[in-house]
């Protein structure tokens, strides 16, 4: 008999409770909206639901030994297996995952052992009828604290999801608000969260239906959201990231004119070389991330700060081989060229740090993981 009661519940970026190793966003964040609950609480609900199934198998467990009792039969290896299965339950440990597995694992066996032995007890060859009968009538003796206990579990389930939806809903409108500070059009953003926000009286209303189909079709509508949600703020973050690259190409747009206008037609057909490297990596990047490609604009991205690093050592060699020529020239392109050098550094990090971390989650903010919803089994 089934006795696993498991939640599906969407794997999250960092650890609930580990305070010593979080980043100073992921700090800011859970002071703004709480803690995310984290693998032991969910360990703590699935233990509710078990400890339910527990007492119903307590019960049809003592039917099978009370009739067998009735006819002589010796039961003591079956009560020594019924006290050493509830002695786990009750005893198991609910802060350790692969502990916890693993004694369910070990509980399934012997439940397995104690139906083989009650099968093989001669007295009760031939009074399965009977057998069952009892079995009924033990379990519906606790049925209703089984269902309490259920509907309990059930309950906090629903709470821990809900908690965690707005969670999600919270981080999400904090690192939109951020976008804003830095003068970015957030409109479509905003519009997709506000989507999302209206989702949740759905996802209650699954929730507590206990209707599995419906659950799992408002959890995948709600994914399919996150997904479209974390789209578009990438887009958005797009304009931040690349405009880094936009100044790097207006600037040395501007330089290559400064040399032609000069004649140094050869340092300008050189770097502008370079520079047209740049622009092509810059229309991958931002074709990539609006077909929500982000493996691909992160490798686009690390390839353009190889490119950068090129074309900064490409004007660098030739504010060398130019300096004693045109001095008042040079001075002031050699001021374009420093602010330029700045801008492409800084530049770089920006678009590896605003590409890279949507693909591999390494810090905090809007992941491809949607808030979970249970998976409930009852």
């Amino acid at each position: 008999m089934p006795i696993l009661i498991g939640l599906l519940l969407a794997p999250l970026v960092f650890a609930a409770n580990n305070t010593t190793n979080k980043q100073p966003v992921e700090q800011a964040i859970e002071q703004l909206c709480g803690p995310r609950p984290g693998p032991q609480g969910r360990l703590e609900i699935r233990h509710m639901y078990d400890m339910g199934k527990e007492m119903n198998i307590s019960a049809k467990m003592e039917g099978v030994i009370e009739t067998a009792k009735k006819y002589g039969a010796d039961t003591s290896e079956l009560e020594a297996i019924k006290s050493e299965i509830m002695d786990k339950f009750r005893n198991i440990n609910t802060e350790n995952i692969p502990q916890y597995n693993r004694v369910i694992k070990e509980i399934g066996k012997q439940i397995r052992a104690f139906r083989q032995k009650a099968h093989n007890i001669t007295e009760l060859q031939g009074k399965g009828d009977e057998v069952r009968e009892n079995i009924k009538k033990h379990a519906e003796k606790v049925s209703k604290e089984v269902k309490e206990k259920i509907k309990e579990a059930k309950s906090t389930a629903t709470e821990v999801a809900l908690r965690v939806f707005d969670l999600h809903i919270c981080i999400a409108e904090n690192h939109i608000n951020r976008l804003v500070q830095q003068g970015l059009n957030t409109s479509s953003l905003s519009a997709k969260l506000g989507e999302m926000k209206a989702e949740r009286s759905n996802l209650e209303s699954a929730l507590n239906s206990s209707d599995r189909e419906r659950i799992k079709a408002e959890y995948e509508k709600i994914k399919g959201l996150w997904k479209e949600l974390r789209k578009v703020y990438v887009q958005v973050q797009r304009t931040r990231a690349l405009k880094f690259v936009d100044k790097i190409v207006e600037k040395t747009e501007k330089l290559i004119d400064k040399l032609n206008s000069h004649n140094q037609n050869e340092a300008a057909n050189e770097i502008q070389g370079k520079l047209d490297e740049v622009k092509s990596i810059e229309g991958e990047i931002s074709s990539d991330v609006t077909n929500g490609d982000f493996e691909a604009a992160k490798n686009a991205s690390i390839e353009l700060r190889s490119v950068t690093k090129e074309l900064r050592e490409t004007i660098n060699k030739w504010l060398k081989e130019l300096r004693p020529f045109k001095k008042g020239m040079i001075n002031k392109t050699e001021r374009m060229i420093n602010k330029t050098r700045r801008i492409i550094n800084k530049s770089v990090e920006n678009i590896k740090k605003h590409t890279q971390k949507w693909v591999q989650n390494e810090t905090p903010g809007i992941n491809s993981t949607a808030p979970y919803v249970p998976k409930m089994k009852w």
